[in-house]
């Protein structure tokens, strides 16, 4: 607020109520570029259930107070051209200050604030409207109030205007980019790989052989090292006989040198060649098992 409005608003011919809706709803509005009073908000914002000074205003007596800043000056009909852009009054002292305003630059101070003209100023430099917040407001002050630079008015408004308009882009930014960030990051969780080779722990043991025909080889196979390999490329018969290097070797030959024909294993047949590489333990019922099958041999060949 000017000087020429702080003298108006000292006018005796003003209540009490005209000089509230100047100071806390028409100014503030022209601030950010809106020129016009629905009297429906005019009545609404004159309501007052204070007990020290209650009002409750109709409609005609909106007008009535609305009349009383046109008398005094502080409103005044607008032009043609702005009556064409949906404007019901303009500010007449707020713009002789902006004609008035000198050209020589000045440093930001803590009282500074945009001009009526404001909303022109953003509009030029890429925003939709001119309104602010007053928090965007006060930081975009302190940044400046001690600052050595020196600028106009106009030149500080269309600074505010570009700040306003940097902070916008970057926080439209970050929503864009918050989606796209969690899609990459569930992709790249969907195309990791597992290590073909890994540390057996109890748990990974569970993991690895699900579907093994001995849960109990499965678990007792802690502190060793668990050997993967792909379907198809492992020979029980190799690792039978030369032990799990020689599984590996088999594993990695090109799988078309493989005899398709190859030998069929059993359940039983298989565990051996497991109990034989060590990857698997031998029971006490395998034990027996095994000395009657060798004094049923050496029984035939007597």
């Amino acid at each position: 607020m000017n000087n020429a409005e702080f003298a108006k608003l000292q006018e005796r011919s003003l209540s009490h109520q005209a000089r509230s809706l100047y100071l806390f709803f028409i100014r503030p509005r022209a601030e950010r570029g809106i020129f016009t009073a629905p009297l429906g908000e005019v009545t609404a914002f004159l309501q007052n259930n204070s007990p020290v000074c209650p009002f409750s205003p109709v409609p005609e007596q909106s007008v009535q107070i609305l009349q009383e800043l046109y008398r005094c000056g502080l409103l005044a009909d607008p032009d043609p051209m702005q009556a064409q852009q949906g404007r019901q009054y303009r500010l007449p002292l707020v713009e002789a200050e902006q004609a008035a305003l000198p050209a020589m630059p000045f440093h930001m101070h803590s009282a500074w604030r945009p001009s009526s003209g404001f909303a022109q100023t953003a509009l030029l430099a890429g925003l939709p409207d001119g309104n602010f917040t007053e928090g965007e407001l006060n930081g975009f002050i302190s940044y400046w109030q001690h600052r050595p630079e020196q600028r106009n008015q106009h030149a500080w408004e269309r600074a505010f205007a570009q700040r306003l308009l940097k902070r916008r882009q970057a926080a439209s930014g970050m929503r864009a980019a918050a989606p796209a960030a969690l899609f990459t990051a569930a992709q790249k969780h969907l195309n990791a790989a597992p290590a073909v080779t890994a540390a057996a722990s109890p748990k990974l043991q569970a993991d690895i052989l699900p579907q093994s025909t001995d849960r109990h080889a499965a678990r007792s196979m802690s502190g060793t090292e668990v050997q993967l390999f792909a379907p198809g490329t492992f020979d029980p018969l190799k690792a039978h006989r030369s032990g799990p290097a020689a599984a590996q070797d088999a594993a990695s030959e090109p799988h078309h040198k493989k005899d398709a024909t190859g030998p069929h294993f059993t359940a039983a047949s298989l565990k051996s060649a497991l109990q034989a590489a060590g990857l698997a333990p031998t029971t006490a019922s395998d034990s027996a098992a095994e000395k009657t099958n060798s004094s049923n041999t050496q029984g035939e060949k007597s």
